[in-house]
């Protein structure tokens, strides 16, 4: 039996498919030669980052009320879009700033409390997983916090 989906998981695809969409139209200006501040481009790369961690929380969301969706980027840090901007831009670009090294602990540390859910949803117990949702909104917003402290250390050095 398929539970539907609250009403705050419909307004959450709502709010990723606008800002996805705007995501998407700032970068075709881009590449019809719109040129972008650096401190712009900062704001955008951000934004992206922020938008995958997004969609990951709704993806974890989604399967434990029940669709059917690919376990792979939930199950894999290492396939998940938010783990591949930590490991393509973040790192790289601001691995000097602590925060950022924590941030690469707290996605990890929200992968594993991922993982045990999903675990528990398949072994039938549904309740429990979806008990497990708090915890999960608590990991989500200590990195959107370092995020977010990224992006203003950042800044400071445009």
């Amino acid at each position: 039996m398929r539970v539907g989906y609250p009403p705050a998981f419909k307004h959450l695809r709502t709010l990723i498919v606008k800002r996805l969409s705007v995501l998407f139209v700032n970068s075709k200006l881009k590449a019809y030669g719109k040129s972008y501040s650096k401190m712009e481009n900062l704001d955008q790369e951000f934004k992206l980052a922020l938008t995958k961690h997004l969609l990951f929380k709704s993806k974890v969301k989604s399967f434990l009320y029940g669709a059917d969706i690919a376990l792979n980027p939930i199950l894999d840090q290492r396939q998940c879009n938010f783990g591949i901007w930590i490991t393509q831009i973040g790192l790289p670009n601001y691995g000097h700033i602590t925060e950022m090294v924590e941030l690469a602990r707290t996605h990890n540390k929200i992968h594993e409390h991922a993982i045990q859910l999903v675990n528990l949803k398949k072994a039938g117990k549904e309740e429990e997983a979806i008990s497990g949702i708090p915890e999960l909104e608590k990991i989500a917003d200590k990195l959107l916090d370092l995020l977010k402290n990224i992006q203003i250390i950042a800044e400071k050095n445009v």
